[in-house]
């Protein structure tokens, strides 16, 4: 296998949904008889995904679309085929891209589900690609001859390009590709809205001015007599800056007047303790000296 496929690609990948699949799901639910639906709890995610599992031809569908969207069976489908069970990894599920010789491949889309049908599409392609070689082979080193073969194929590319088929395109360009591989179109019209504004909580409800606009700002101002400082300035006895000052050298003398009667009080506590003391021993002494005497 390691000659098949990628290693850092696809096995690293594989190998991380294999584990999670062992480790890190739970099966809620299992039903149906001909397509078994599965109901899988993952627990790294936190949610339910459902798996419906074809038994005929073991293809199985699964809600996280892992494998439509990167073309890698996610851990979902492999704990479904576990189930079922499937010893070994159908050969569908792993696509060409993932092959060391992707390039050599060419991509098509079958739009056929009959067996029939996908049997019969199958020879012609093989037939098709047989000639081509057949060509190349007969053409060997022969410039003129490959350059026959170049035209050939640029003719028949191009009348494929236009080629309708019940007013449809059958080969188209690249946007015609990828829709049909997401399975839908690309809108005509896109509308784009506003966000709606949000303000986180926090910030704040006004800016912040510079130092320009608020002179401007007070430029447009008419200046008025001050009541305390009396000047004329743009604020009033309420908001002035010289009273609100004097306020604050005030009220921090306050506190150092009442600290300093704090610790005077407390420094005269501390004396009248020590005096009280020695007068309780004094009273002591001489109750012991009557006592005895």
């Amino acid at each position: 296998m390691l000659q098949s496929y990628t290693h850092v690609k696809y096995f690293i990948n594989s190998r991380k949904q294999v584990r999670d699949a062992c480790f890190h799901l739970v099966i809620k639910d299992i039903s149906g008889v001909e397509v078994k639906k599965f109901v899988l709890h993952d627990l790294k995610a936190a949610k339910e995904f459902q798996v419906l599992h074809i038994l005929e031809n073991h293809k199985p569908e699964c809600s996280c679309r892992m494998f439509e969207r990167i073309g890698l069976p996610c851990s979902h489908l492999i704990l479904a085929l576990k189930q079922v069970p499937v010893h070994k990894l159908p050969r569908h599920l792993v696509l060409n891209r993932w092959m060391k010789n992707a390039e050599k491949n060419a991509t098509r889309f079958v739009s056929s589900t009959s067996s029939d049908d996908k049997e019969k599409f199958s020879v012609i392609v093989n037939d098709i690609w047989f000639d081509f070689n057949s060509c190349m082979g007969l053409a060997g080193d022969n410039k003129e001859a490959l350059d026959l073969i170049q035209s050939c194929l640029k003719d028949v590319k191009k009348k494929l390009r236009g080629w309708k088929f019940e007013g449809k395109l059958v080969v188209g360009n690249k946007k015609d590709v990828v829709e049909k591989f997401i399975g839908s179109e690309i809108p005509v019209n896109i509308e784009v809205k506003t966000p709606n504004q949000c303000r986180n909580k926090g910030c704040g409800t006004k800016r912040i001015k510079s130092a320009a606009e608020k002179s401007t700002i007070l430029s447009g101002k008419l200046k008025r007599i001050c009541r305390y400082c009396k000047t004329e300035v743009y604020h009033d006895f309420r908001n002035c800056p010289v009273r609100k000052m004097q306020n604050l050298d005030e009220n921090s003398a306050g506190k150092k007047k009442q600290k300093q009667s704090t610790d005077n009080s407390e420094s005269g506590m501390g004396d009248n303790v020590e005096l009280f003391s020695l007068l309780n021993c004094y009273i002591t002494n001489v109750e012991y000296i009557l006592f005895h005497c």
